[in-house]
């Protein structure tokens, strides 16, 4: 399998939309909250030392993305 995964910077609006989730979003019990980045990654180091069976296989990627944005976004603005 080859998956090419794209990444954008973007400024938040003021007010957003309703939330949208997808059936399996709702299954694996997510829901949306705002949290740093650091807690994000935190989070997601946590579930994957636990090897939750919820886990999908993206947990990875996303912690690698927020370690590369904690690196080169969130250490820019600071």
């Amino acid at each position: 399998m080859h998956m090419t995964s794209h990444f954008f910077v973007c400024d938040v609006a003021p007010q957003l939309s309703a939330v949208r989730m997808e059936s399996y979003e709702i299954a694996n019990g997510m829901r949306p909250i705002w949290i740093s980045v650091m807690e994000a990654m935190h989070h997601n180091c946590q579930v994957m030392s636990r090897q939750e069976k919820s886990m999908g296989q993206s947990i990875q990627r996303e912690t690698f993305m927020l370690e590369q944005i904690a690196l080169e976004l969130v250490a820019e603005a600071a």
